[in-house]
């Protein structure tokens, strides 16, 4: 079915008004973990969100491929329109003793919050081990993103497979990122934040160079290992900034790092995208 011009730019509006959204909300999240749970607590509820967050991942499929059989694919929005209200009644009737108290700020003016901008950058980039743990997020957005763009060309046009051998493949990148966060999450003070980082980068990396001649089960294995790869990377450099950074200017510095590396999975998406096209992939189907 041809779809109107019209309702195409209407999808493109739509799609930026979210991530608009999400760049206000996942910094300011990911500095409250830290606030409500206290220093003892934090790197271990950073890892059990970012689990919950992946999981959720492989489970939302099905799930949603599930509801949607019974109610209809229409449904399914409204559906998930009602859960987003739901979780917005949770968050407004929080206990007050989750509620963190903030101090009087000054009015906000366009020169403040510049400053405050050039404030988190700042200290973001000055800072030697966070500023190596974004260095090694470039590293792991540009394996992640060959992940996500050229899989599917791989396991259905290299390996003439279907989707659902594309979806055990995904999936097991996104359980690899799970066990690999509560792994973190308990052994987060056995090494350095930077030594984790370092191994994740270099786990990411060293299983795309034999995923060309891959079949389906080693496959599946490889992309396991990166799942585990990208947490090992993503979740401590979180846990940096709450560790390196004064209380009252983290929210600065997570939105800095927030726009920081998503600007590398912008500079990471096209790359992907050019390596699979001018590179083929070596034919490993069955004869």
């Amino acid at each position: 079915m041809v779809q109107p011009l019209w309702s195409i730019y209407l999808k493109i509006a739509v799609i930026f008004a979210l991530n608009v959204f999400n760049a206000f909300f996942t910094p300011t999240y990911q500095a409250t973990i830290p606030l409500v749970t206290g220093e003892n607590d934090y790197a271990g509820a950073i890892a059990l969100s970012a689990a919950t967050y992946q999981l959720l991942g492989v489970l939302s499929p099905g799930i949603a491929g599930s509801v949607a059989a019974f109610i209809g694919a229409r449904q399914v929005f409204f559906l998930d329109a009602l859960s987003f209200a739901i979780a917005a009644v949770l968050i407004f009737t929080l206990p007050g003793q989750l509620v963190v108290a903030q101090n009087q700020q000054p009015s906000r003016t366009t020169r403040r919050t510049w400053g405050d901008i050039k404030d988190g950058t700042t200290r973001l980039l000055t800072d030697a081990p966070i500023r190596y743990a974004l260095a090694m997020q470039l590293v792991a957005s540009i394996a992640g993103t060959q992940i996500l763009v050229n899989t599917v060309g791989y396991v259905q046009g290299t390996l003439k497979l279907g989707e659902v051998q594309y979806g055990w493949v995904m999936a097991a990148f996104g359980i690899g990122a799970t066990l690999c966060a509560v792994a973190v999450g308990t052994f987060n003070r056995s090494l350095p934040r930077t030594t984790f980082v370092l191994i994740g980068a270099t786990l990411i990396t060293l299983v795309l160079l034999p995923a060309n001649y891959a079949n389906l089960a080693p496959l599946i294995l490889l992309w396991f290992v990166a799942g585990a790869g990208q947490s090992l990377v993503n979740l401590p450099t979180q846990t940096l900034i709450a560790d390196r950074i004064p209380t009252a200017v983290q929210g600065r510095v997570y939105g800095a790092h927030f726009a920081w590396s998503h600007l590398w999975w912008a500079i990471s998406y096209p790359l992907a995208g050019w390596l699979g096209s001018n590179f083929a992939e070596r034919d490993v189907s069955p004869s």
